[in-house]
């Protein structure tokens, strides 16, 4: 399978999760304290800092 293919492939199932269950399964802090408990929390999970 070429590079193109693979790259065409990526694109169209991330153009289809994006419309049919980014609403529905992702979620954003609304403000700066849900934020830095969000990044607290992951980094507890997995030892990544600001992500």
């Amino acid at each position: 399978m070429s590079q193109g293919s693979v790259s065409h492939s990526i694109r169209e199932v991330s153009e289809a999760m994006s419309k049919n269950l980014l609403q529905k399964y992702v979620k954003f802090p609304d403000d700066q304290s849900a934020q830095k408990t969000v990044k607290e929390e992951f980094f507890k999970c997995c030892g990544l800092e600001g992500v």
